[in-house]
């Protein structure tokens, strides 16, 4: 699955976090993003059912803070 965003311009920290329990702990999902980052991949095994949740955390800059969450479920 590829997500897009804007370029977190000044940021001292990008990550993306997941949740599936519904927001109640959040995880750092592995990557390198950085301040020059506008896209990013999560890989799915597609054999799975699960109830998903994803945002961007970015530190620093002109768009810190927390994005807007997408949330995304599989069923089988």
């Amino acid at each position: 699955m590829n997500f897009t965003f804007s370029k977190p311009v000044g940021a001292t920290s990008v990550k993306v976090e997941c949740t599936e329990n519904g927001g109640t702990r959040w995880v750092t999902y592995p990557s390198s993003l950085n301040e020059e980052s506008t896209t990013f991949q999560i890989f799915i095994n597609e054999s799975y059912t699960f109830n998903m949740r994803i945002k961007l955390v970015v530190e620093g800059g002109m768009r810190a803070g927390d994005s807007n969450v997408v949330h995304f479920v599989l069923n089988h």
